[in-house]
């Protein structure tokens, strides 16, 4: 057995087979309340569907109990674009649920995907506390604006939206890529990723003025009387076509609200914050350090320009003895390199993996993680010389690239 694993003999925990296909759709339905045939289909039809990439943890008898998908992403952490594995639809059959089955899932796949290369995996969380115990962390946030149609000013620029068709796609995809795709925590967009992002938004609009300055996902929603606009993105890179996008989205949404999750500053350019609007704060997504010097690796365009020697450890209960824990960093001012650390190595920085998976995605500042107590500095000279290399910087995932 892996140091530092727990695994039960009565459960096998791997890559889901052909034959468990339906078996495990079916768990999916029961988890999330899902009709089967629809779900079926659904599944089958990804075109990112990959059974090497459903975990599953099977019991005596041969039955999948807990399974949980990993989605390969690239997300901008600054200027670097890391190589995250995203974590997705973590689901237990009911009957055996509070038996810590997914955690299991959970602590053998973040092993796997040590093995398969990974830095450093992220998943968005309904109950943060469920993952914590495995060293998992929040970093940054989400801003929920909820506001009213009515209050979203009737604006002339609306005459230049139009819907999009899929002629526009290349077009919205430089305008995402110019105006949005730099913030921290969006992710690559490649053609394969804007046809999935196409086919599962619900109405699609574009403002034209001079070429396209902006456009808008959104889908109208309502049950048992909440009726609302849930607006899934909207990127303009002019303040007419962020008149003209509001007052579409608004328009013959009379006495329904306009709900709308992004980053703060997504939110801030949106034109949504009208007299009336509301803003929740929520917890970002949740992330996990695999490797320390794989992770700091896939970070190094962030690094470019420091000197120095800085030598991070991180304590780990639940990933293997000794692996992947201690790294050194060193720069002249032109080039950075990044590489494992012996144990003998004196550390300059020290944390647990709960404190580094909050850090280094940017979720808090070398100066706030140490001024709390979360990373140990050998010395306040060490927080001055390295504070420029982590930053804060606040990730908020695009809700297109939920995983």
């Amino acid at each position: 057995m892996i140091p530092g694993r727990r695994s039960d003999a009565r459960h096998s925990a791997r890559a889901a087979r052909p034959d468990e296909l339906d078996d495990l759709v079916d768990l999916l339905c029961e988890a999330f309340d899902l009709p089967f045939g629809p779900a079926r289909d659904l599944v089958r039809a990804d075109p990112y569907f990959d059974l090497s990439r459903k975990r599953v943890l099977v019991g005596e008898d041969g039955r999948v109990l807990s399974c949980l998908t990993v989605v390969e992403q690239k997300m901008r952490i600054g200027d670097a674009l890391v190589p995250i594995a995203g974590i997705a639809g973590v689901a237990t059959r009911e009957a055996h649920r509070g038996q810590g089955l997914a955690t299991e899932l959970l602590r053998e796949t973040m092993h796997w995907l040590r093995g398969e290369g990974y830095g450093l995996a992220a998943l968005l969380a309904a109950d943060p506390r469920c993952y914590r115990r495995l060293g998992w962390e929040v970093a940054g946030r989400h801003f929920r604006l909820t506001a009213p149609a009515s209050a979203v000013p009737a604006s002339a620029e609306r005459a230049r939206v139009r819907t999009a068709s899929r002629e526009d796609i290349a077009a919205i995809s430089r305008l995402y890529d110019e105006c949005a795709g730099g913030a921290t925590g969006a992710c690559e967009r490649d053609a394969k990723r804007w046809d999935y992002v196409w086919e599962h938004a619900g109405d699609r609009f574009v403002y034209a003025g001079e070429g396209i300055e902006g456009y808008a996902l959104a889908e109208r929603r309502g049950r048992d009387g909440d009726e609302h606009v849930r607006v899934g993105e909207l990127v303009a890179r002019t303040d007419r076509a962020r008149a003209g996008l509001a007052s579409a989205l608004a328009f013959g949404a009379d006495g329904a609200e306009l709900r709308y999750t992004a980053g703060r500053r997504a939110v801030e350019e949106s034109g949504l914050l009208v007299v009336g609007a509301r803003v929740d704060v929520l917890p970002g997504a949740m992330f996990r350090v695999l490797d320390l010097p794989r992770a700091l690796s896939a970070l190094a365009p962030n690094l470019r320009g420091w000197s120095g020697s800085l030598v991070c450890h991180m304590s780990d209960e639940v990933m293997a003895a000794g692996v992947g824990r201690i790294a050194c960093i060193e720069g002249d001012g032109s080039a950075v390199t990044i590489r494992e650390a012996p144990p003998t190595a004196h550390a300059d920085l020290t944390g647990d993996a709960a404190a580094w998976s909050a850090l280094l995605p940017g979720g808090a500042s070398l100066e706030a993680a140490c001024a709390t107590g979360r990373i140990g500095p050998r010395s306040s000279a060490i927080v001055s010389a390295a504070a420029t290399l982590f930053p804060w910087r606040d990730p908020a995932i695009p809700a297109p690239d939920y995983f």
